[in-house]
């Protein structure tokens, strides 16, 4: 996923739907299936783990330019993938 100008500006659903394009095209490589419902657990699913967490905010402060803390860090923040983007969009605007 490169940054992008306009993704300053995207919308909540093309956030959505970026974060699940790089998470299937980062992460998903080898699975049979890269479906993915925006509600899916991450961990759960065993779709990321700490590693790809790490992977995953480095390119979310990259492109979205949203400084995440390590404290917002949590199920509640990216445990999906529409929990992730609700942050980001939250992140930006502060």
């Amino acid at each position: 996923m490169k940054h992008h100008n306009s993704t300053i500006g995207a919308s909540i659903q093309e956030v959505r739907n970026e974060i699940r394009e790089y998470i299937c095209a980062s992460f998903m490589r080898l699975r049979q299936s890269s479906d993915i419902a925006d509600t899916d657990d991450l961990l759960e699913t065993g779709i990321l783990d700490s590693l790809a967490f790490t992977e995953l905010i480095a390119e979310l402060e990259h492109r979205y330019g949203a400084a995440i803390r390590a404290t917002d860090v949590i199920p509640e923040n990216f445990g999906s993938i529409s929990a992730i983007a609700d942050y980001v969009q939250r992140a930006r605007t502060i």
